[in-house]
């Protein structure tokens, strides 16, 4: 199972730190996070529908491992069993 580590609203959404899913992809991953958690749509997605990810206000930060997404294949990024997946919005200040 793929080990997934929740930060900030996603914590207080699923009301854990740390869940654990089977998921061959990213996109999987938040389909079923998205299914289990009906807010984390809201958090995570612009558009539901389109399943284009926050990228203006609060921007959505997932890794794999130390690497995020957006380096890799971006929803499209494959898992493997023994992968952790961070999940947290991006936090400024000043």
């Amino acid at each position: 199972m793929v080990k997934v580590r929740l930060y900030h609203d996603f914590q207080r959404v699923a009301g854990k730190t740390e869940i654990s899913i089977t998921a061959d992809t990213v996109d999987e991953l938040l389909s079923k996070l998205v299914g289990e958690y009906e807010d984390f749509g809201e958090l995570l997605f612009l558009d539901q529908d389109s399943k284009e990810l926050r990228n203006r206000g609060t921007r959505v930060n997932i890794f794999v491992n130390e690497q995020s997404i957006r380096m890799m294949n971006g929803l499209e990024t494959k898992l493997n069993e023994d992968d952790t997946v961070r999940i947290f919005p991006t936090l400024a200040g000043g």
